[in-house]
């Protein structure tokens, strides 16, 4: 499903990522992270920085899976994503209790991401938004972050980078139907963006998790910007069906 106008007028977009090597997965499996993730491409000047990922100066909650860097006219910018998979949430964090829709639902899944940015002005990191997700089920919860979706753009020109990310989630028996919610967010200044809607090799059979959905401030946004997030909504499909695939035949 695309998400503008086929007619619209393209417009040419600096892309902070130009290459794989730029904003990198880290493996779950990796004892310690990286150190330094990503060196991104700006269209203003810039001044190398180092990043240690340090929680006491810039926190995250979980695993942290990926995260990219850049400067920009805000200053220097750190972008992390993490996660913690399936727990029993009563153990763990019996605060989700008001998450819960009923006993059964003893599972819980949770996905995080929060930017910070260090200028000149504080002389220290400060967190400039957050994102939190959770979801809860009986049995078999995850949420994924989908690889290489972090991309950090500058599509205005305007020296002030926007963010995108995406993950999948699944419940009970989805993951084995390669069917599964997909979810986008994309970030303009602090201003949320959301696109949700059916992932995986069978998305539009009977029993699919639902239809394409967009935040109500969704419409706000120039035709530029839902041009590139078409774009990368129409990637999320490409790299989820590659990975089902993949899935496919070391079941068969």
């Amino acid at each position: 499903m695309l998400l503008y106008s086929c007619s619209e007028k393209k417009t040419q977009k600096k892309k902070y990522n130009q290459t794989n090597s730029e904003v990198e997965l880290i493996p779950p499996a990796a004892q310690e992270p990286p150190e330094e993730i990503a060196r991104a491409q700006i269209p203003v000047p810039v001044i190398e920085f180092d990043f240690f990922p340090n929680p006491d100066y810039t926190p995250w909650q979980g695993t942290r899976i990926a995260q990219a860097k850049w400067q920009d006219l805000r200053g220097n910018n750190v972008l992390i994503l993490s996660a913690r998979p399936q727990f029993l949430w009563s153990i763990t964090k019996p605060e989700l209790k008001k998450f819960a829709k009923n006993e059964d639902e003893t599972e819980a899944a949770e996905f995080f991401a929060v930017h910070y940015i260090y200028n000149n002005d504080s002389a220290r990191w400060k967190k400039h938004w957050n994102y939190y997700e959770v979801k809860l089920a009986d049995y078999d919860i995850s949420i994924d972050y989908i690889p290489g979706t972090l991309i950090i753009t500058d599509i205005d020109s305007n020296g002030l980078a926007e963010s995108a990310f995406s993950y999948s989630s699944c419940i009970g028996t989805q993951a084995l139907d390669f069917n599964y919610s997909g979810t986008m967010i994309f970030h303009i200044d602090t201003t949320e963006f959301k696109i949700k809607g059916p992932l995986g090799l069978r998305r539009n059979t009977e029993g699919s998790s639902g239809r394409t959905t967009f935040s109500t401030n969704y419409s706000d946004l120039a035709m530029p910007y839902q041009g590139h997030l078409s774009q990368l909504w129409q990637r999320n499909i490409i790299v989820r069906d590659s990975l089902d695939r993949v899935l496919q035949k070391m079941w068969e």
